[in-house]
Order: structure tokens, then sequence, then C-alpha cells
């Protein structure tokens, strides 16, 4: 197996922080003091790295996920249900749902399509198949299941759901309002129409300034939080609230509404990548900062001993650090002073 250049930086920056601590601890008052201000720098910045914040994300988001005992004997429950009976089409659908739970998209199609042989007329695993169809990215066989799902079941609210995600995802938006909105006034308690209306806010709340429309973000939360109203345990409405909470900036609450839709399905891999993902921001800032004043003081320590340093022993050297700062602040001087014109005359 070929090694991660991530853990193989870590790993290198820890041993390079060691040696330096070494030889700053043994040989110190020996060495200059440029040395230690250089070997200084360069251990503030192997802490950062030695400290794996460059590689969390990378070891935890993309390690093998394990399925947990109670899934995989449930999973070898189903498995032996269909064994014994060909026709368990429920067997089949339960399967297919644990698959997607696990974000294993290419099983759960292979059971869905399994189940549709023994009930091919069945709209609700015809919606649930597009879902998944949907999750890989097949929009237009996505497309053609949920419209088969509808013709059989008019009022199929799965259906309404996918159709609706896949004209947003298409760019559609005023469309995928409009299929939503209409099922929801013949269907008041439609939760895949609330559901869509929700991510349908979500993406008109983007303005072209990379800001988001605080209006639109406060329907999206409404209508999420309308869905779970409807289906108390819906954990994709759940998931979602965390979403849009995290960003209005709430860190907390999305917290909280993720690991609620985490208690529904507590080893969906999508849920616990975004929670993952949530807290190590949460740990990075602090991280940063601290990472930041130690490099901001060792550069700073560094700099005043080293001119120290050479102001003692050249006068010559002495006249041109005064003139390169005087120079410094000219230019910095003259740098505001061009930015306040160039804004006035604009």
């Amino acid at each position: 197996m070929p090694a991660n250049p991530h853990i193989l930086l870590r790993n290198v920056s820890f041993f390079i922080l060691a040696m330096l601590i070494a030889t700053n601890v043994i040989f110190w008052g020996e060495i200059p003091v440029l040395g230690i201000a250089i070997s200084s720098i360069i251990g503030v910045v192997c802490l950062f790295f030695a400290s794996g914040i460059t590689v969390r994300r990378y070891a935890r988001l993309t390690a093998p996920f394990a399925i947990s005992p109670e899934d995989r004997e449930r999973a070898k429950a189903l498995r032996e249900r269909m064994q014994a009976n060909p026709e368990d089409h429920e067997a089949m659908a339960e399967i297919a749902k644990l698959f997607v739970s696990h974000n294993r998209p290419a099983e759960a199609i292979a059971a869905w399509s399994q189940a549709l042989k023994v009930q091919p007329k069945n709209p609700e695993y015809i919606a649930e198949y597009a879902k998944t169809l949907l999750r890989v990215g097949n929009l237009a066989e996505a497309r053609k299941k949920a419209e088969a799902a509808r013709q059989i079941d008019a009022d199929s609210d799965e259906a309404v759901g996918v159709l609706a995600s896949i004209a947003l995802l298409t760019g559609e938006t005023a469309k995928a309002r409009s299929l939503a909105e209409t099922h929801l006034r013949k269907e008041p308690h439609s939760y895949a129409a609330l559901n869509a209306l929700g991510n349908i806010a979500i993406a008109q709340s983007r303005t072209r300034e990379g800001k988001s429309d605080p209006d639109m973000l406060k329907e999206a939360l409404e209508r999420f939080l309308l869905a779970t109203a409807v289906r108390k345990n819906a954990h994709e409405a759940l998931f979602n609230l965390g979403y849009t909470y995290n960003l209005i900036g709430q860190k907390k609450l999305a917290l909280d509404y993720i690991d609620k839709a985490l208690e529904v399905v507590p080893r969906n891999v999508l849920y616990l990548r975004a929670r993952e993902e949530l807290t190590r921001r949460t740990f990075e800032k602090f991280a940063m900062i601290f990472f930041g004043v130690a490099l901001v003081g060792t550069i700073g320590w560094a700099v005043y001993e080293t001119g120290r340093y050479f102001w003692q022993a050249n006068p010559t050297v002495q006249s041109g650090i005064a003139f390169g700062i005087v120079m410094l602040v000219v230019i910095i001087w003259a740098a505001s002073r061009r930015k306040k014109t160039g804004k006035q005359k604009i």
C-alpha cells in the first residue's frame, strides 16, 4: 500500500521538531542567536504540521467506513430471508435502504432492481430507486423512474421530491419551486415538497456577491421545521436544519440537529463527515490563532535578536537598518495615501 503523503508530512515534521528541540537543548549557548531564531521559526512551522491539522480531514474522511456489528447482523438476516424466499421484496427494500444509509449506492441500486423485479409497479420502490439514482448523479434515469412512479401514483410524495431536486440541480430553480408548491397545495402535509422547498430556498439564498440572503435562509428553516413536524424521524430534514443553521453561523444548533439526524441513522457517512467537518473547523479556528500568535511572536523575537546582534556589531549595518525602517514606513504611508485617493476618484 503506498504511503499517505499527508501522514508522511506529519511524521517528518515530528522528527524535525524533535531534532530542533534536542539541538537547542544540547548546544544552548554555543550556537549563534541567528541560528536559534531560525530553528525556532522552523520549529513552530513543524509544530503546526505535526499537530495533524492539515492531516485530520484527509485521514478521517478518506478512511473506509466500518459497518457496525448490529447492521452487519441485520444485513445477514435480510440476506437469509431473501435466500429462503426469493420473492421477499420487503427484505430487498430494507437491505437497499441499509446500503443507502452506509453510502453504498451501487449495492442499493442492485437491491432496488431486485425488489422491482418482484414488484415492478410498486410506486414507493420506484421512487426510492429514483432517489438512489439521484444520489449517484444519474439524473436522466432518476427522472425517468420518478415520472414512472407518478404515472402509477400521481400524488407520489417521494417522486415529486426527486423531480424537484433534479430541476434544482439542472438550474431550473423556478420549475423546481413551481413543482413543489403545486404539490404542496394539493398535499399540505407533503414532507418531500416541504424538504424540497427548503433546499430551493437555500439555493436561492446565494447572492452574486457570495453572501447569503437572510430572508431565504429564514424560509429554508421554516420549511425544514414543518417537514420535521410532518415526519418526526425525517433525518434528511434534520440534517438540512443543521446545514442551514451552519450557514447562519449558529454552530451549536447546527451540531444539535446533525446529532439528531445521526440518532435516526447513526452510521450515515454523509452526516458523520459533515459533523467531523464542523467540529474540525471549530478546532482549527482556535489552533490557527494559537499557532499564528506563536509564529508571529517567534519571528518578532528572531528579528529583534538578529537586529540587536548586527546593530552592536557594525555601525554600517546600524545605518542600513535605520534607513530600511524609514523607507518601509514611507512606502506604507504612500501606499495607504494612494489607496485612499483611488477610492475618492471612484
